[in-house]
């Protein structure tokens, strides 16, 4: 089951009311509210975990989106009618893992005024979670396995029978979801995986701050598309020879996709956020790596600059830059409209550069 994304932005200022659209995303939370809605307000600070929300509650609840698409979560500030959303709202959704750098202050204000935050990166259990590192939270296991190991977590995590519901029976009690003193890193969303688990977290969250917000059964339903989704891309990327298994980006979203997938990750012109420090000399090691190991792509996210990539590329030589979308949702007419059509998107883009 699929809904279209829903995204509603407040109008940047008071006396610009009239401009309803802002980077192709609607602003209707004046009509909800004239319309005296009584729906719970669920408000999401980026458009892929939007469109994954509005999956869960199967329009039992409001859903604005903060971020407009093609954003960079990094470095967005949002305004103050943007701000008074999320501090007025019942539920506020977020990434988690320090991911919406400008939005920090905005999510403490909103939780210190009563509101319930419910941050996904919460929901993802330790098999799936990588570390500040890009290693295995849980410290299982090589990162880059692709033979039985693999393939046996793999088949439990698409599990979804009994011993899967259980886990998520008691709303609030996510024991699995402990991830100690451990930093985690907070891309998990670039493995459909990792986000079935955020889903069953999240409807949980959700339905325990505003009850009203749950819709039986479409949480399972989605996760059930996540679960084909998984398969699928592993289908695809196994298309890749294991020498060609090697990425090397703009900066560090794909370590999940990595691990559940069998590839390296050579290195990151940025690091893991946009607001790192490239130099020369970083440059002209992944250079050198791409010229040793024959990759032939380098790749970034849309949401970000992609001019050092480029320097990147054309200092190896042959070598293509494809661009991907992994912090933020496409705009229309990208492939990319929905989280299912993003994963989908970028999967297909990574077989065919390296394949």
């Amino acid at each position: 089951m699929r809904s279209a994304p829903i995204f509603r932005l407040l109008p940047l200022t008071v006396g610009l009311a009239a401009a309803a659209v802002i980077a192709g995303c609607s602003s209707d939370s004046d009509a909800d509210t004239a319309s005296g809605s009584d729906n719970p307000s669920v408000v999401v600070t980026t458009g892929l975990l939007g469109d994954v929300v509005e999956n869960i509650v199967a329009g039992s609840a409001d859903v604005n989106v903060v971020l407009p698409a093609g954003a960079d979560p990094h470095d967005f500030q949002p305004s103050a009618q943007q701000v008074a959303l999320m501090r007025g709202a019942d539920v506020l959704v977020t990434n988690g893992g320090g991911f919406e750098e400008g939005l920090a202050s905005s999510i403490e204000g909103a939780e210190e005024d009563g509101v319930t935050v419910c941050a996904a990166l919460d929901g993802v259990t330790a098999s799936n979670l990588l570390d500040e590192d890009g290693a295995d939270a849980d410290g299982a296991g090589d990162d880059h396995d692709s033979g039985d190991d693999h393939d046996a977590d793999h088949d439990d995590d698409h599990d979804s029978g009994d011993d899967h519901d259980d886990e998520h029976d008691d709303a609030g009690e996510h024991d699995d979801h402990d991830h100690g003193g451990a930093t985690p890193d907070p891309h998990f969303f670039t493995s459909p995986a990792a986000m079935a688990d955020a889903v069953d977290w999240l409807a949980d969250c959700i339905a325990e701050a505003a009850p009203a917000a749950e819709e039986a059964g479409a949480a399972e339903a989605y996760a059930a598309e996540l679960a084909l989704l998984d398969a699928e891309a592993e289908e695809m990327l196994a298309t890749v020879a294991e020498e060609n298994r090697k990425l090397v980006t703009n900066h560090d979203v794909f370590g999940y996709l990595a691990q559940r997938y069998g590839f390296e990750q050579l290195g990151s012109v940025y690091g893991r956020s946009t607001h790192g420090q490239a130099d020369a000399s970083t440059i002209s090691g992944l250079a050198d790596q791409l010229r040793s190991t024959g990759v032939p792509a380098v790749f970034t996210d849309s949401s970000s600059a992609d001019d050092l990539a480029r320097t990147l590329a054309d200092e190896a030589g042959g070598v293509d830059v494809v661009v991907l979308h992994s912090e933020s949702l496409g705009g229309d007419g990208s492939g990319a409209e929905t989280y299912l059509e993003m994963v989908r998107s970028n999967v297909t883009a990574i077989a065919e550069a390296l394949g």
